[in-house]
């Protein structure tokens, strides 16, 4: 995928997930070299908490990108701008994600993509495309896993069932395959209630430094991390398809969801407010200005939902 239809108001989340992207297979080919034992210890520390600084600096990346490629000038990319792409307050130049995918592969498609497809599912044209982006990324989790649950047979018919579904395609009728995604969902999740409406959602509103990812609600067989962007894009699809924005709003805060998106991938929370900010630029993206703002507009009443007292101001924005 190129840059056609890819919504201006991401590349912020784009080049966070991208920075962690490259980050984590650079650490991944350090630590298949002969790297000192102090040095292994302090990788895997980075690798489970991703928000460490002052382990593998900005500079040291684009050192070993530019080692990857001698004619490169990633090294001096990464001095000047490595900061604040690992922050997220500066898109990425097309032609850095795309230089840098020769020698790390697939890191062109983290950027587009996203977690599980995320960023697709969001700008997704329509009901039907949405609804095949969601059942495919979750199609490819239970294949890749379907190891662990070989002898729960409730899972493997509904895994079959939503393979079938994907196959069929739009043949075999959106709101069947929308149902197969839900149940497989609920399976997953059988204490969920995200579905019921309540008109304010209770946040639990605690800082990054009480943030304890272990504590969160996590799905049947899978990790956490696995499922959670799924989950995120299936409530976004049911808020913007079937205005069920309290779906979107208990799985990202209630659940707090989106912080889990920060402490995996670094994408911070409160860039899903989509507020407007003096940054850096160097990008150009096409956009499509009436679904980004469909985009912003279903976060902000998420958001709403979940911290009443900025209730007023949310509606005042979007106006």
């Amino acid at each position: 995928m190129g840059s056609i239809g890819m919504f201006d108001i991401l590349k912020y989340h784009r080049a966070q997930y991208w920075y962690w992207f490259v980050r984590d297979r650079l650490i991944s080919l350090e630590l298949e070299s002969n790297v000192d034992s102090k040095k292994v210890k302090r990788f895997n520390q980075l690798i489970k908490a991703p928000l460490t600084t002052r382990i593998y600096s900005d500079a040291a990346i684009g050192k070993k990108l530019s080692e990857l490629d001698p004619y490169s000038n990633f090294d001096s990319e990464f001095n000047n701008n490595g900061k604040d792409y690992r922050t997220g307050n500066r898109g990425l130049p097309q032609h850095l994600w795309k230089r840098v995918n020769n020698v790390i592969p697939n890191s062109a498609q983290a950027f587009t993509d996203g977690p599980a497809g995320l960023f697709l599912i969001f700008e997704a044209k329509n009901l039907t495309e949405s609804a095949c982006l969601i059942a495919k990324v979750l199609l490819t989790v239970l294949e890749a896993e379907q190891e662990v649950f070989k002898d729960d047979s409730q899972l493997l018919g509904l895994k079959k069932l939503l393979s079938n579904r994907v196959q069929f395609g739009i043949f075999g009728g959106t709101i069947k395959l929308l149902n197969t995604i839900e149940d497989i969902i609920n399976y997953l999740y059988p204490t969920n209630d995200w579905d019921k409406f309540v008109p304010v959602v209770s946040s639990v509103d605690s800082s990054q430094d009480e943030f304890d990812p272990d504590k969160l609600l996590k799905p049947k067989y899978f990790e956490l991390v696995a499922i959670a962007p799924i989950v995120i894009g299936f409530g976004f699809f049911r808020a913007k398809f079937f205005d069920e924005v309290h779906y979107l709003s208990k799985v990202c805060y209630q659940e707090q969801y989106l912080k889990l998106l920060h402490n995996k991938f670094l994408i911070k929370e409160e860039h899903w407010l989509f507020e407007s900010r003096n940054r850096k630029e160097d990008i150009d993206l096409t956009t499509n200005v009436r679904e980004e703002s469909i985009l912003k507009n279903l976060f902000l009443q998420a958001s709403a939902m979940a911290h009443p007292t900025c209730l007023a101001d949310a509606f005042r924005e979007k106006q």
